[in-house]
């Protein structure tokens, strides 16, 4: 379970480019102290985490911090989006979280 929400805490961040501990913690139901070794554990694995304390504060990736997307085309990066938003607007189980995920993996493929 706590590998499965690593990934996913990184795909969210992805997504949302600038969150709270907070966001995070009511989005996977866990305590904002779970959030916070859990980014610790990913800094450790060496994904570039950054945090900041205060107002304005929060989590967020390094600039420029993508995964490789380059395993698909860019109009098969653009079918995949595609095809998980019918899923998800039918209402398929776990479409709405592979759509997340794909959707921070292929990010320019939404743009097209």
């Amino acid at each position: 379970m706590q590998i499965e929400r690593l990934v996913q805490m990184v795909f969210y961040i992805i997504n949302h480019g600038h969150v709270t501990a907070r966001e995070l913690s009511d989005y996977f139901n866990v305590s904002t102290r779970t959030i916070y070794r859990d980014i610790n554990i990913l800094t450790i694995a060496g994904i570039p985490v950054l945090s900041a304390k205060g107002t304005g504060g929060g989590i967020s990736l390094i600039e420029g911090y993508t995964i490789d997307r380059s395993l698909l085309s860019k109009e098969e990066q653009q079918s995949v989006f595609q095809g998980l938003q019918i899923l998800q607007a039918a209402k398929y189980p776990n479409a709405e979280m592979a759509l997340s995920k794909i959707s921070a993996v292929f990010r320019n493929a939404r743009d097209s």
